[in-house]
């Protein structure tokens, strides 16, 4: 039975939740933590922890497809404060839901005390990128203006969304994830590696972090910009990342 047939089976009796009942989900002083896993351990764990969660669905399907698109200046000043380690960063991306055909302009920051902010902005599509709108919300929440800046990498991959009955934490698992970069023009894929991120409030009972420990599942830091980069641009910095890739490699 391939990957696909059998998360049907087991998400088949999963309880949906429409995206109007998001707002219950309560994650106060929360914390995020990302894992990275496999296919056969991404089934491993979904038939650990299904009888706990509910599937979020944005459209028809309770998987919903993602495309990104990165943008950075022209010395890829984004992924070098990244590589580096420097506090406060930024990262400045396009994402579309593929389903729902909707866009924003979204700005992830990171401060000194490791705490990430997302802001983010409706965009008409993908290429409406021009207005004085666009030009305030970058100089506000970014610090850069729209001509220092420019498509860098494109992302798409698969995402599953589960919340827990509580409504206390919330799980997406992204899997399918391949890189486009607009620069060099190398493509990659991840092929079997799935991306995990836990959110959930406070320390919580958590189904997903149990059975985190008891798959052996460890947190990873993890950016797809950086990675996606990593993976497709040479030109730029590559040290910092070359221990992710023998996990990735592992997994894979």
């Amino acid at each position: 039975m391939d990957f696909y047939t059998e998360l049907e089976n087991i998400i088949s009796d999963m309880p949906r939740i429409g995206l109007e009942e998001t707002g219950k989900v309560r994650l106060m002083n929360r914390t995020d933590r990302k894992y990275l896993a496999n296919r056969n351990l991404l089934l491993k764990f979904l038939r650990l922890t299904k009888d706990e969660y509910s599937i979020l669905v944005a459209s028809e399907s309770p998987v919903s497809v993602y495309s990104t698109t990165y943008w950075d200046t022209d010395d890829h000043q984004f992924y070098t404060r990244h590589h580096n380690g420097c506090r406060p960063r930024t990262k400045v991306r396009v994402r579309t839901y593929v389903d729902t055909e909707i866009t924003f302009l979204e700005v992830k920051n990171k401060d000194n005390h490791n705490k990430t902010r997302k802001s983010r902005v409706r965009l008409a599509s993908p290429e409406e990128m021009n207005s004085d709108d666009e030009e305030m919300f970058l100089e506000e929440k970014a610090d850069v203006s729209l001509n220092d800046i420019h498509p860098c990498l494109r992302n798409r991959f698969s995402r599953l969304t589960l919340v827990n009955k509580a409504f206390t934490e919330r799980l997406t698992i992204d899997f399918d994830v391949n890189f486009t970069n607009l620069e060099t023009q190398q493509e990659a894929q991840l092929g079997n590696v799935v991306i995990m991120e836990l959110k959930r409030s406070g320390k919580s009972d958590s189904p997903a972090f149990d059975a985190f420990i008891k798959l052996r599942i460890k947190p990873q830091g993890f950016s797809k910009y950086c990675i996606g980069t990593y993976l497709t641009n040479p030109g730029v910095k590559h040290n910092k990342f070359k221990k992710k890739e023998v996990v990735m490699r592992r997994l894979g």
